[in-house]
């Protein structure tokens, strides 16, 4: 009897753990908030690298789910939901090395959002990954950040 009633509160916990997963868009990980509110919750920039925002919309058409983005020896890099690194073509990732994985949809509707031919990609501080609208004037735009860090959750 006590097995039973073991294997139910697993299983109910597996349930509840899957359904907040969902909820925090693990499906589609990723929101979009305003630049003052990134700034505001993680700090400004430490670091960043300017992209061309077409680039990033080709980029999106070679994965299926998700696109991830992290650093390797201080450079940004890109790679598809299978680690297959897209940006810089020199770069090989491993399964251990974490990337910052962004939704294809919620990143396809922020760039959409974003008016310039840029965007910059960002660490702030405690390694806080977030891509936001180029502009002058820091207050206005928009920042794309919540991503999910894999590993250690990657179920793409």
């Amino acid at each position: 009897m006590k097995n039973v009633i073991f294997f139910i509160s697993v299983f109910i916990f597996f349930v509840a753990a899957s359904a907040d997963l969902k909820a925090q868009g693990i499906g589609n990980p990723g929101q979009i908030i305003s630049r003052s509110q990134a700034r505001h919750l993680f700090g400004e920039p430490i670091d960043f690298m300017s992209f061309n925002k077409k680039a990033l919309l080709n980029l999106i058409k070679r994965s299926n789910s998700v696109l991830m983005i992290g650093r390797k020896n201080g450079r940004f890099v890109i790679s598809n939901s299978g680690r297959e690194v897209l940006y810089p073509s020199d770069v090989t990732i491993q399964s251990d090395e974490v990337m910052n994985a962004f939704g294809l949809e919620v990143l396809t509707e922020f760039l959409n959002q974003v008016e310039g031919n840029k965007v910059l990609i960002e660490i702030r501080p405690g390694e806080v990954l977030t891509i936001s609208s180029d502009t002058e004037n820091t207050a206005d735009g928009y920042t794309l950040e919540y991503s999910v860090p894999c590993p250690p959750i990657c179920p793409w």
